[in-house]
Formats: C-alpha cells, structure tokens, sequence
C-alpha cells in the first residue's frame, strides 16, 4: 500500500512594518524596547475584515508592527484594490502622555500618521509630519479622521500614494517598505 503525502506551502511577506520610536522605553525591558506596554495598537473593524479577506497579517511586538500578506512570488495571492487603506487603532495608558511630550488630544482630536506622509530624513521613512517627531501638526479633527471609537492616535496605510518610497505595491509586486514613528521624551 502507497502513502501519498502532499506539501502545501503557504508564503507570506512583509507587506509593511512600522517602528516606534521613544527614548523613555528604549532598553528598558529585557528584549529591548517596552512601548508596546504603553500603546496596544489593533486593527479596526473595516481593517480587520481586509485582514480576513486577503490573507493579511500583523504582529505587534517591543517597538515594531509587522504586517505581512499571503503572496505568490512577489505579488498578492489576492489581487489588493488599489484605493486600499489599512487602519490601526492607536489607544494610549496613562504612563505614555506623562513619558512624552505631545499636546494631549482630549475628545476633539486624533494623531494621524500615515504614508501619504513624504518625511524622509537620512534614510528613515518617517510617516510623521515632521521628521523631529510627532508634534501638533499630526492632530486632526476626530471628524475628519472619522474613528471607529475614541482613540489616541490612527495609523492609516494607504495602498496607493504620491511618493514610490512609500508605496507598498509596485509592478514588480510587494515593496514592504519600513516606516517610523518617532515620539519625544519629555
């Protein structure tokens, strides 16, 4: 009697990553970087159904989120609409606003940071306003941002915009270009 064992292998890619950046939780645990104990970053609804339905992926971990995406080669094994916005939801404790120096946003505005964002300096691709860091030039309306629910802060990650360097797609497929936030130390 014959056995047939089948391989199937499923590959995933960085699609982005994103490291956050602060000097008051730099080496302060014993992997390195312990701001995800002040930030939990998630995806929003709308976001999380994307997730589902294109074989997308994300962890958060010390400084980074990670996002990887099923591919064949180097494209989607999903073919991505081209307007696609991933949104995660950015919800702060307490310790974090006495750590940094930003202006509290209160209940009428959000911080926004996204790729259309074209912030490079010395090879970091920044999705601040500002390469110095998040500052009130990243706060808009709740309106405007429109939020699934209150927040700190959105990380908006649109397929397609202006600048090649923070495009995640090319015609070559995947770019998994690395993003930063950098936040100031009080």
């Amino acid at each position: 009697m014959a056995t047939v064992i089948e391989t199937i292998q499923t590959t995933y890619k960085k699609l982005f990553s994103i490291k956050l950046m602060h000097e008051a939780y730099e080496n302060t645990g014993a992997a390195g970087s312990t701001i995800n104990t002040a930030l939990h970053i998630y995806p929003d609804k709308f976001t999380l159904n994307l997730f589902s339905n294109y074989d997308i992926t994300y962890n958060y971990d010390g400084s980074m989120i990670n996002c990887f995406m099923r591919v064949n080669g180097n494209n989607p094994y999903k073919t991505i609409p081209p307007g696609i916005r991933l949104r995660l939801i950015v919800q702060n404790k307490a310790d974090f606003l006495h750590r940094t120096n930003i202006t509290p946003a209160g209940s009428s505005k959000v911080y926004v940071f996204t790729n259309s964002n074209n912030t490079i300096d010395g090879g970091v691709k920044y999705i601040t306003q500002n390469a110095a860091g998040v500052q009130d030039a990243d706060l808009k309306a709740v309106g405007a941002v429109a939020a699934d629910e209150k927040c700190f802060a959105v990380i908006d990650i649109i397929g397609e915009v202006a600048s090649n360097d923070y495009r995640l797609f090319d015609t070559a497929g995947l770019r998994s270009p690395s993003f930063a936030v950098k936040f100031i130390k009080k």
